[in-house]
C-alpha cells in the first residue's frame, strides 16, 4: 500500500484568554489505482472457443477455455483481489456466476451454454479500482447426423436440446443453392431427410437447421450418389 506523507495545518486564533486553539487536519487518502482486465495469452482472447465439431461456433457443451489477468493502467500486473466470471442468457437481464478465483488471475474452462454475454469482473482493493470486461459469444445447438444409403438416400440424426427446430434443405445448382425442401425436427429434436440421387455423378446439398435468440444456425454440407 502507498503512504503518501501530510501536511498538518495549524491555525492559532486570539481568543479573550491567553489560550491559543490548534485544529490539525488529515489530507485525504490517495485515490485507488485504475486497473483493465485484458487475456493471459497475447494469442488468444480472454475467453476462446477451444476443439469446435461443428464448424467456428462452439456447439452446446463444448469447451469455452478462460484466460483472465488484472493489469493497471500502466501494465503492471496486479496479483491482489478477486475475479467472478459471469454469464446472460441472450434475452436475460440477470447475470450467472460460472467461474470465480480469489486472485486477480484465472485460467480455466466452462461449458458453452447458448447465445448470451459473458463478463468478467475484478472487484478492486483499496490500492486498486474495480473493472469489468464483456463479450457476447455464440453457440449453436449440437447436431448428431448420419447418411442413410440403400434405395432411399438421405440423411437422419438429432439436436440437442431437444425441440422443434425449423429445417431448410438447398440443393446445388451450379454455384447457387436453390430451395428444395423444409421440414421440422420432432419435439424430441430428431429428424429425417430423404434425397433423391443421380444416376450418374453426385447431388449436392446443404441442410440449415435454423438458428433463435438462443441459439445460432447450424448448417451441414453433404451429397448423394
Amino acid at each position: 500500500m502507498r503512504i503518501r506523507p501530510f501536511l498538518a495545518a495549524l491555525l492559532t486564533t486570539a481568543l479573550v484568554g491567553p489560550t491559543a486553539a490548534v485544529i490539525s487536519t488529515a489530507a485525504p487518502a490517495s485515490a485507488a489505482e485504475s486497473t483493465r482486465i485484458v487475456s493471459g495469452n497475447s494469442n488468444t482472447p480472454w475467453l476462446y472457443p477451444g476443439y469446435r465439431s461443428q464448424g467456428k461456433i462452439p456447439a452446446v457443451g463444448e469447451t469455452l477455455s478462460l484466460s483472465i489477468n488484472v493489469q493497471t493502467t500502466g501494465g503492471s500486473q496486479i496479483y491482489d483481489g478477486s475475479l467472478q466470471v459471469q454469464f446472460k442468457a441472450a434475452g436475460s437481464s440477470s447475470w450467472k456466476t460460472v467461474a470465480s478465483s480469489s486472485t486477480a488471475y484465472l485460467y480455466d474452462s466452462i461449458k458453452a451454454r447458448q447465445n448470451g454475454t459473458y463478463r468478467a469482473v475484478y472487484g478492486g482493493t483499496s490500492a486498486y479500482s474495480s473493472s469489468s470486461i464483456e463479450k457476447a459469444q455464440k453457440v449453436q445447438r449440437k447436431l448428431s447426423i448420419q447418411g442413410i444409403s440403400g434405395k432411399r438416400a438421405g440423411f437422419k440424426g438429432k439436436v440437442s436440446p431437444k425441440g422443434k427446430v425449423g429445417v431448410v434443405v438447398q440443393k446445388k445448382a451450379g454455384k447457387k443453392w436453390k430451395g428444395f425442401r423444409t421440414l421440422k425436427t420432432d419435439k424430441k429434436g430428431r429428424f429425417t431427410v430423404y434425397l433423391p440421387a443421380p444416376r450418374t455423378g453426385r447431388f449436392q446439398w446443404k441442410i440449415t437447421f435454423k438458428g433463435n435468440k438462443k441459439f445460432a444456425k447450424t448448417i451441414v454440407r453433404g451429397y448423394t450418389y
